[in-house]
C-alpha cells in the first residue's frame, strides 16, 4: 500500500499558516519541485518569510505559496528511511514573532520520479478545458485527473523500496508516501496532512 497527497491545495487549509516571502532574486518556483528531479544551484539558499496569519503553532506540513514545507521532525524521518536522496531547503522566519519560536522548517523536494501509475487500472479520466494562454489566445488544455480518492493503482515493482516519490507518466503534482513512511508519520504524531490510499500490483 502507498499513500498520496493530491496537490498541495488538499492539505487542510484551516491549519495552513500564511506567509509573505521576503523578496529574493535567486529562488526557485514551485513548478521546479513537481518533476521529481534534483534542483541545482540552491544548496546555500535560505527562503526567508514573514508570517501574516495568526497561527501560534506551526503544523508539520504546510505551504508557502505552492512550495511544500515540512517540519524538521518529518525531514529526520525521511532522511532515516532514504538518506541523502531528497532535498530540504531551510526557512528563516522574520518579523512579527508569530508561530513557534525559531521552528526548524524546510521546503522539500521529493527526488524520485517514477513511471508508476497503472493508468488502465486506475480511476482516472482525461480532463480537458479551454483557457486564455499567456499570449492572449484561447488554448485547449488537457491533463489526467483522479475520479475518486483511493482509485489509483501503482506498479509494485517500481515503488518497492521507495519511500517518497512523484510520478513521471501522469499526475506529476501528486506526492506519494510509502506505507512505512506513513506509519512513521503517524507514530511521530505529525499533524495536518490529508492522504489517500493507492493500491500496488
Amino acid at each position: 500500500m502507498a499513500w498520496y497527497v493530491e496537490d498541495f491545495s488538499e492539505w487542510e487549509r484551516r491549519y495552513s499558516p500564511q506567509f509573505n516571502v521576503v523578496p529574493s532574486t535567486n529562488w526557485f518556483k514551485g513548478q521546479d519541485l513537481e518533476s521529481g528531479a534534483f534542483v541545482e544551484g540552491y544548496s546555500d539558499q535560505v527562503l526567508r518569510v514573514v508570517q501574516v496569519s495568526s497561527h501560534k503553532v506551526l503544523p508539520d506540513f504546510f505551504r508557502v505559496g505552492i512550495l511544500p514545507v515540512c517540519s524538521d521532525t518529518f525531514r529526520s524521518i525521511v532522511e532515516k528511511l532514504e538518506p541523502n536522496v531528497h532535498q530540504f531547503f531551510p526557512i528563516e522566519f522574520e518579523g512579527n514573532g508569530r508561530g513557534a519560536s525559531d521552528p526548524k522548517c524546510f521546503v522539500f523536494n521529493a527526488v524520485n520520479a517514477l513511471d508508476a501509475v497503472v493508468v488502465e487500472k486506475s480511476s482516472v479520466y482525461l480532463h480537458e478545458w479551454e483557457a486564455m494562454s499567456g499570449s492572449g489566445k484561447m488554448t485547449r488544455y488537457s491533463r489526467v485527473a483522479i475520479k475518486s480518492p483511493g482509485g489509483l493503482v501503482l506498479k509494485k515493482d517500481l515503488v518497492e523500496g521507495k519511500h517518497m516519490w512523484r510520478t513521471s507518466n501522469v499526475l506529476p503534482r501528486l506526492l506519494f508516501f510509502s506505507d512505512e513512511l506513513m506509519r512513521a508519520v503517524e507514530t511521530a504524531r505529525l499533524k495536518r496532512l490529508t492522504v489517500f490510499p493507492a493500491a500496488e500490483e
